[in-house]
């Protein structure tokens, strides 16, 4: 019997073959053929792999020593029938052919099993590993097929350690590149860009406060808005308003190294932490520690300002006053600079750009997030803080057991829903609308007339929404009625239903046309619609229970890219559509947070009480997820 060359196993046996013109693996065109797009990149992978890998091992052998028994392939092939022979090639003639004893073919036999069976060294496993993050990522781009690349590369040597290898990992996994994730709630793609722009003026600031002595009472004030902004953090309108209020009516206190501290005031239109007697408005309070360079500007402030002078400021400040104030002081430091300025509301947004890189600040992005307003420090809407400072609680004489609190399901207070029906009422007040009733009639009729047979020809959809946009006068309703023609003539080519663009108008009409109806939005500033698609946003969160914005936001902003091209709107930078959920804090009262504790402590099993009081007083006086 002639003996064969031994076939090792192999992730690509019955999927590829050795094409030896092209000097490596390919796969079976019936394979390929019978494969979605995945498979197919799955099965070119797994070729190019084994492929690399066995050039590698000529080149680097590593120690038989590490591998598994092969007994079973060495049987296979040595005794067949118990006999083995061996006829050597290229004789000179007949007379030469030898016959061989059995320990010399075995021994022949073993040298060359041996050689196919040293697996791949550290050093060659090395190579290996570079010239896989090389292949993939100049071959693969979109996040989905890198994942699937690297899932196959760790399939592959998964195969190697299982099937040939003594140790489970002897070939460790090679960890793909991590992309660097940055937080969309506070990082996009514009921070760089604008916050370099930011930077810029900052730099000619400072080279102007250097070289100038002099300024006027309403410089000095703009300059202590500016540094308040930049050098503070302070990177939201309300609160930089109620900032500047307090420190102009000298409302600080000292604090360490000679600092001064401030408790600003400001109202907030549906979350705060303070609330005045026989008033709705909420008030929200933070304090903050004023840094240096604004404690500065406030003295000289104060130093040439009379009480008359500060009443009569404080009295008429506004968001419009302190833009003014800003500006007035910039002009004339960037203008002969020719630095194009930034709109206020990205001056505020891009300024953390340049203080979170300050020496001493030591912020995370959550914090980041509250000082430019994006978070609510405070969860409670007017209706709940009578909940908050005066609800009781009974404690109940029923034991838990540990697998009944493992698998509790955390959701909204029942209770809280049950004594707070405004919020259902402005639920409905924010739902009337005439159009959006009439819109849906117009799809539903549309319906109708495709699945009969009609004697004469009906309006089209088309026809029925052009009807309607001569009936509504208001603006907002025009632009509502203008982007669902939009959507209706191009979902042909974009493969838009009718279902599809009717859940679009019910998704948003309601709140934009309650939001807007009656509002000069033709006139409106950029700051004005970033606040009111906040408000939308933030109704829908709160009021309707939505936690997932995005998809409203993305509605949203896909209509007013629409308007801006048709009305001449400004732009808008849309956070909350790439967000997805967001996460509200919300406040524990000290009555809820003591009755925990105390249930807690009186129902749980002994040996596990102290265990689970722990844990919620980490969670709720430390605020860990």
């Amino acid at each position: 019997m002639l003996i064969d060359n031994t076939r090792l196993p192999k992730i690509i046996d019955d999927l590829a073959r050795f094409d030896g013109r092209k000097k490596r693996y390919v796969p079976y065109p019936s394979v390929i053929d019978d494969s979605n797009p995945a498979r197919k990149r799955e099965l070119q992978l797994l070729a190019d792999l084994q492929t690399q890998w066995e050039l590698l091992l000529k080149k680097y052998p590593g120690n038989v020593r590490f591998t598994q028994s092969f007994n079973k392939y060495y049987g296979q092939v040595l005794w067949p029938d118990n006999r083995t022979f061996l006829a050597i090639s290229s004789p000179v003639s007949f007379a030469d052919k030898l016959w061989l004893p059995q320990s010399q073919v075995i021994g022949q036999f073993q040298r060359d099993f041996t050689n196919k069976l040293k697996p791949l060294s550290g050093e060659g496993f090395d190579k290996f590993q570079a010239i896989v993050q090389d292949k993939i990522s100049q071959a693969y781009k979109t996040t989905k097929t890198l994942k699937q690349a690297w899932q196959t590369v760790s399939q592959f040597i998964d195969y190697q350690n299982q099937r040939y290898m003594l140790a489970e990992h002897y070939y460790p996994k090679i960890i793909a590149p991590q992309p660097i994730k940055f937080n969309p709630l506070i990082i996009n793609n514009d921070w760089v860009k604008n916050g370099k722009s930011l930077v810029k003026i900052i730099r000619a600031v400072e080279h102007n406060w250097e070289q100038t002595t002099d300024y006027s009472q309403e410089q000095i004030l703009g300059w202590l808005i500016f540094s308040g902004i930049v050098y503070g953090g302070i990177n939201e309108v309300q609160m930089l308003q109620g900032w500047l209020t307090s420190l102009l009516a000298k409302e600080y206190q000292p604090f360490i190294k000679e600092r001064i501290m401030v408790s600003p005031r400001f109202v907030q239109r549906r979350f705060g932490n303070e609330r005045e007697e026989g008033s709705d408005k909420l008030y929200n309070t933070k304090q903050i520690i004023v840094d240096v360079v604004s404690q500065c500007w406030l003295m000289r402030y104060h130093k040439n300002s009379s009480q008359a002078e500060i009443k009569h400021i404080i009295a008429k400040l506004s968001e419009d006053k302190i833009k003014r104030y800003l500006t007035v002081a910039l002009s004339d430091v960037i203008k002969p600079l020719g630095i194009k300025p930034l709109p206020f509301s990205r001056f505020l947004y891009y300024a953390s750009y340049h203080w979170e890189m300050l020496d001493g600040a030591d912020i995370d992005h959550a914090s980041v997030g509250v000082l430019r307003g994006m978070h609510n420090t405070a969860g409670l809407s007017t209706q709940d803080f009578g909940l908050f400072l005066n609800q009781k609680y009974q404690y109940k004489e029923e034991p838990y057991d540990l697998e009944h609190i493992l698998t509790l399901s955390i959701s909204k207070n029942s209770i809280m829903r049950k004594e707070t029906p405004n919020s259902s009422t402005k639920n409905i007040e924010a739902r009337k609308s005439d159009l959006i009733m009439n819109l849906t009639k117009d799809f539903k009729t549309d319906e109708k007339r495709k699945k009969k047979k009609p004697n004469s020809t009906p309006y089209t959809l088309i026809e029925r929404v052009e009807k309607r946009y001569e009936q509504y006068d208001d603006l907002s309703e025009k632009i509502l009625l203008d982007w669902v023609l939009n959507l209706l003539n191009r979902k042909e080519s974009k493969s838009l239903s009718n279902e599809s663009i009717l859940k679009y108008i019910r998704t948003i009409g309601y709140e934009w046309l309650y939001f807007t109806t009656a509002q000069p939005l033709d006139i409106w500033s950029e700051e004005e619609f970033e606040e009111l698609y906040e408000d939308i946003l933030e109704y829908k969160a709160v009021v309707r229970n939505n936690t997932d914005v995005g998809y409203s936001a993305n509605l949203l902003k896909s209509m007013h890219n629409f308007a801006k091209s048709k009305y001449n709107l400004p732009s808008v930078n849309f956070q909350q559509s790439k967000n997805g959920r967001r996460v509200r804090a919300e406040l524990i009262s000290p009555q809820a947070y003591q009755a925990i504790i105390k249930q807690i402590l009186g129902s749980v099993d002994i040996l596990e009480r102290e265990m689970f009081a722990l844990l919620f007083i980490l969670v709720y006086r430390t605020g860990m997820r």
